[in-house]
């Protein structure tokens, strides 16, 4: 947990570039300065201005460092939930690709999409099944997160987590009545792409489990 006296420091570093209408100052605040960032918090900020030339607002950085007190402070200041990067990542499917299930429990509760897809065709439970977050996967499931939603390939998060050799993730998904047979647009299914360039102890447990599920 960050102090009070650390706490508006740090969410001032966030903006590092502030709106047209924001006086910059000569110099960047310092640690010791409390008093000139609280100053500085007084004048009105843009929470969605982008920190860099990639579109990533405060509130994305926030969750990809998975800092819940930031991205809190960021959401009370009205910070939108579901903008979009240059590269077309969210808050929550940045918090989910880096596994922060606290930030992704309170992005979900802001009112963020959790269906939303990027370009890439993916959603923050598939990337939670491709990084093999487990933890962000079971927030998401609580949350009612499609479990069967594809990418314009096909795969489903289970695919992906099969792949990737995360036999957690594959047991979450499985037990939250994922299909096993699924086909991608190639006719593949979740057992046909476990990844022969995993550790055989990794193979056998996620293939394991899909076999299961095709047995029961």
């Amino acid at each position: 947990m960050m102090t009070s006296s650390w706490r508006p420091r740090w969410i001032c570093r966030l903006w590092l570039r502030r709106s047209p209408t924001f006086p910059r100052t000569s110099e960047e605040p310092k640690d010791g300065d409390v008093a000139q960032v609280e100053a500085l918090l007084q004048i009105p900020l843009d929470p969605d201005a982008a920190s860099d030339g990639y579109g990533t607002t405060p509130l994305m950085r926030a969750a990809t460092w998975g800092n819940v007190d930031v991205a809190g402070l960021l959401l009370e200041a009205d910070a939108q939930v579901s903008l979009r990067s240059d590269t077309d990542y969210t808050a929550l499917t940045l918090a989910a690709r880096e596994g922060h299930p606290e930030v992704v429990q309170l992005l979900l509760a802001a009112g963020s999409e959790k269906e939303l897809i990027d370009e890439y065709g993916l959603s923050a439970l598939m990337y939670a099944g491709r990084h093999g977050q487990a933890e962000v996967a079971e927030v998401l499931l609580e949350a009612g997160a499609q479990v069967d939603l594809c990418n314009k390939d096909g795969w489903t998060s289970l695919m992906f987590a099969a792949r990737c050799g995360h036999a957690r993730v594959v047991g979450l998904l499985l037990a939250a009545n994922s299909k096993w047979d699924s086909v991608d647009k190639d006719g593949r299914t979740a057992l046909m792409m476990v990844s022969d360039g995993r550790e055989l102890e990794v193979r056998n447990e996620v293939r394991l489990l899909l076999l299961e599920a095709a047995w029961a």
